[in-house]
């Protein structure tokens, strides 16, 4: 499978089978993301019927936690944490992945939901997310074996902490890629790998 980070929280997750963007929309300015095709869109707050409407008809939308089953790739849904906001156990090509959107603090609650995942996406730069330290908790906490930061310091984004900070903290030298191409047999077996993709 792929992944591709498109900004923020949103990544591409290309299968066999399906592609899954992950918060496709900025909920706060409704901009969308509509030049990048995909089957699923699995959203960590629900869309308003406004957004739901200017879909695709033939988009499945994951919104609200929940078990769900779509052209091969199975989607748990878990909703944790004092905003209500859900996190996502997505599994495709035989890899799990952890996405946690977000979230302000890992619980025992969250951990449970996304144990034994491969690879996470998790946020670091802080402002409505993990900030550095917090990232690093959910990291040794979750522990995949894989490691991809989001929601960090962007253009346009200054008010979030920068990458670096996180890397600092978890004390791993990240290998920086465009796109990710992995495979059951490809993930580290004794070890967690920092990848950070690039826009």
């Amino acid at each position: 499978m792929n992944i591709t980070w498109l900004g923020q929280n949103c990544f591409k997750l290309e299968g066999k089978t399906a592609a899954v963007l992950t918060d496709p929309f900025d909920l706060k300015t409704g901009q969308k993301i509509t030049k990048v095709g995909a089957d699923i869109f699995v959203l960590s707050k629900p869309l308003s019927e406004k957004d739901h409407s200017a879909l695709k008809s033939d988009i499945f939308v994951i919104d609200t936690p929940g078990e769900y089953e779509v052209k091969e790739v199975s989607v748990d849904g878990t909703t944790v944490g004092p905003k209500g906001n859900t996190v996502f156990r997505i599994s495709m090509d035989g890899i799990h992945i952890g996405y946690l959107g977000n979230q302000l603090d890992v619980s025992e609650q969250t951990e449970n939901a996304l144990d034994g995942v491969d690879v996470l996406l998790v946020p670091v730069g802080g402002g409505d997310g993990l900030g550095p330290r917090e990232a690093v908790d959910a990291v040794n906490r979750i522990e995949p074996r894989i490691v991809i930061p989001m929601n960090y310091r962007q253009p346009g984004f200054n008010s979030l902490e920068p990458v670096e900070k996180f890397c600092l903290e978890l004390g791993s030298k990240p290998d920086n890629v465009k796109k990710l191409n992995i495979t059951k047999k490809d993930l580290p077996a004794d070890e967690t790998k920092l990848v950070i993709l690039e826009v």
